[in-house]
C-alpha cells in the first residue's frame, strides 16, 4: 500500500533564507520575553517557571520528583527545565530548549500556510502569528514545550484533508506515530493540551470506518500506540523502578481531576485591556470551528468536521477553565489554518473579493498587533517602570534579607509557606519538604493534598519556616503552634495586612 503524503510540490520546499529568518526571529523572541530564562534579564523569579525550575535544577542533581519535590504537572516540563540546567547549570539553558521548540513551530506555520499560499506572503503571515502567540505567552510554560509537536500534527491533518479523497481515504500511518508522540507529550504536561488532536484522529478513524479501510486503521493504531510508548514508556519504567509511580500518577492525574473540576473561567485584570485579551486569546478555536460549519454547508464534509471538533473541544475546555491566557497556546497554531482556509475558500476562489482579503489582513494584523502591544505593556516596559514588578522587588528583598537571618548550616533545613516560590532558586536553597510553594491554594483545589501536607510538615523536618501571613488560618497553624516559635516578623511591603513570620523549631 503507497501513501502519499503531500501536495506540495518540489518549487514549494521551505527557502533557506526563511530557515535563517525564523531561527534569528527565534532567538529575539525568547531574549525579549523570556524573562526567567534570558540571560539579558536579572528580575526576581516568580510564578510557575519558578517552580518548574526548581523541581528541574534539583532533578538534575539527584532529587526524584513527586517524592523530593512535588508539583500538579506532568514530568515532561519537569525533564526540559532539568536538561536546560544540565546543558549550562544556568537558567539560560532552559532558553536553548525554548528557542528550538519556537523555531520549529514557526517551520510547521510556514508549512500549513504554503500550502494554499505562496512566495513572500507565506514568510509575512508566519511571522505575524508571533503577534498572536506574545498575547498567550507566559515563558517556561508546559504548552510551549509541545507546541511543536502540535503544530506538526495539525499540518498532518491538513495534508490529509487536501489528499484524502484522492487516496481513497487511506491514512498514512507515519503520521499517526506523530500523533501518537503528540498525545504523549501532553499526556506528560496537561492531558486536556491533546482535545484538539483527539478531535482530530477521532474524525480521521471515523473516515476509515466509513470508507472501510479496516487493514488500515489497523495499521494507524499501531502506529498511535507505538508513538504514544516510545514517550511516555521511559517516564513510566523510571517512576516504577524509583518506587514512585503512585506519587507520578497522584501529581499527574488524580489531584487535577478536582482541580479541573473546582475551576470557573474568569478574566484576569481590569479594564477593557484584559477583556480584550481573552477574547483575541481565545478566539482562534471558535472562529476555526464556524468555517468548519462553512465547509459543511459547501459539501466539504472532512474539512468541516475537522475543523468543528478541533475547534471546540479545546475553547469547550477554556471556558470551564481558570481562563489561564497560557491555555490558548495549544490553538495558537490554528491562526494558520485560518488564513489557508479563508484564502483558499474565498480568495483564491473569488479574485474579486478584495474586501474578503481586506477584511483577513485587517483581523490579523489587529490581533498581532494587539498581543504585541499588550505584551510589551505587560512585560518589557513593565520591568522598568510597572509598579507590580516594583512590589516584586520589594518584597523579594524583605523575603531574601529574612532568610539571610538563619544560619547558612542550617538553610538546608528550611521552607516557605505561601511566600514567593522562586526564593529558593535566588538563595540557592533547597526545600526540605515536597510541597514547597502555595501551599494553602494547592490544598483548597484538593483537600486530598493537605492529609500529605500535614504528613509532611508533621515531620519537623524543618528547622525555619519563612510564612506569608495574611490573617486566614493556616494549614499548619496547629503544627505551627506546638513545635514552632516566632523568631523574627516583618510587615510585607506595600500591605497593610500581610506579614512575614520566621519560625524556629523548639528544641
Amino acid at each position: 500500500m503507497k501513501f502519499k503524503n503531500t501536495n506540495i510540490s518540489a518549487t514549494n520546499t521551505i527557502q533557506k533564507k526563511y530557515l535563517l529568518i525564523y531561527f534569528v526571529i527565534s532567538i529575539l523572541f525568547m531574549l525579549c520575553l523570556s524573562t526567567s530564562t534570558s540571560p539579558l534579564y536579572n528580575i526576581p523569579y516568580a510564578g510557575d517557571t519558578a517552580m518548574f525550575q526548581t523541581i528541574g535544577k534539583y532533578w538534575a542533581e539527584g532529587s526524584l520528583p513527586y517524592v523530593d519535590l512535588w508539583d500538579s504537572k506532568g514530568p515532561l516540563i519537569f525533564a526540559v527545565n532539568a536538561l536546560g540546567y544540565l546543558l549550562t547549570g544556568q537558567r539560560w539553558g532552559i532558553m536553548i530548549i525554548q528557542v528550538i521548540c519556537l523555531f520549529i513551530t514557526l517551520i510547521m506555520i510556514d508549512r500549513i500556510i504554503s500550502q494554499y499560499i505562496t512566495g513572500k506572503k507565506v514568510l509575512l503571515f508566519s511571522l505575524l502569528f508571533l503577534g498572536a502567540y506574545s498575547l498567550v505567552y507566559a515563558n517556561n510554560c508546559t504548552e510551549e514545550y509541545i507546541l511543536p509537536l502540535l503544530t506538526a500534527s495539525l499540518y498532518g491533518f491538513t495534508v490529509y484533508i487536501e489528499n484524502a479523497r484522492k487516496n481513497n481515504y487511506v491514512h498514512n500511518p507515519l503520521w499517526s506515530l506523530l500523533y501518537g508522540i503528540t498525545f504523549a507529550a501532553c499526556f506528560l504536561t496537561r492531558l486536556t493540551n491533546a482535545l484538539g488532536i483527539c478531535g482530530g484522529v477521532f474524525v480521521i478513524v471515523c473516515m476509515l470506518i466509513i470508507s472501510k479501510n479496516f487493514k488500515n486503521l489497523f495499521q494507524n493504531a499501531i502506529m498511535f500506540i507505538a508513538g504514544f510508548l516510545i514517550l511516555t514508556l521511559p517516564f513510566l519504567l523510571y517512576f516504577y523502578f524509583n518506587h514512585a509511580f503512585n506519587d507520578f500518577l497522584y501529581g499527574t492525574f488524580t489531584y487535577n481531576l478536582e482541580y479541573a473540576g473546582n475551576s470557573h473561567f474568569k478574566i484576569y485584570g481590569n479594564g477593557i485591556l484584559a477583556v480584550l485579551a481573552s477574547i483575541f486569546s481565545f478566539m482562534s478555536g471558535p472562529i476555526v470551528a464556524v468555517i468548519g460549519i462553512i465547509c459543511l454547508f459547501k459539501k466539504s464534509l472532512l474539512k468541516g468536521f475537522m475543523y468543528i471538533l478541533i475547534g471546540l473541544l479545546p475553547f469547550i475546555w477554556f471556558i470551564k477553565s481558570n481562563g489561564y491566557l497560557h491555555y490558548a497556546i495549544i490553538t495558537i497554531p490554528y491562526y494558520g489554518l485560518i488564513i489557508s482556509a479563508v484564502y483558499k475558500e474565498f480568495i483564491q476562489k473569488n479574485k474579486k473579493s478584495k474586501i474578503i482579503k481586506i477584511l483577513l489582513m485587517s483581523v490579523c494584523i489587529l490581533q498581532c498587533s494587539f498581543g504585541v502591544l499588550y505584551t510589551g505593556k505587560n512585560t518589557l516596559i513593565s520591568i522598568y517602570n510597572n509598579s507590580n514588578i516594583h512590589e516584586v522587588s520589594e518584597y523579594n528583598k524583605v523575603e531574601t534579607n529574612i532568610i539571610k537571618m538563619i544560619p547558612e548550616s542550617e538553610r538546608d533545613s528550611f521552607i516557605a509557606y505561601n511566600t514567593n516560590n522562586g526564593i529558593y532558586l535566588q538563595m540557592d536553597i533547597k526545600p526540605c519538604y515536597p510541597y514547597f510553594t502555595m501551599q494553602d491554594w494547592a490544598i483548597s483545589c484538593n483537600n486530598s493534598l493537605g492529609t500529605l501536607v500535614t504528613e509532611a510538615y508533621s515531620s519537623c523536618k524543618a528547622k525555619w519556616i519563612l510564612v506569608e501571613d495574611n490573617g486566614t488560618e493556616l494549614w499548619i497553624d496547629d503544627i505551627l503552634k506546638e513545635h514552632y516559635s516566632i523568631a523574627y516578623e516583618e510587615n510585607k511591603p506595600f500591605s497593610s495586612t500581610v506579614v512575614y513570620k520566621l519560625y524556629k523549631l523548639n528544641n
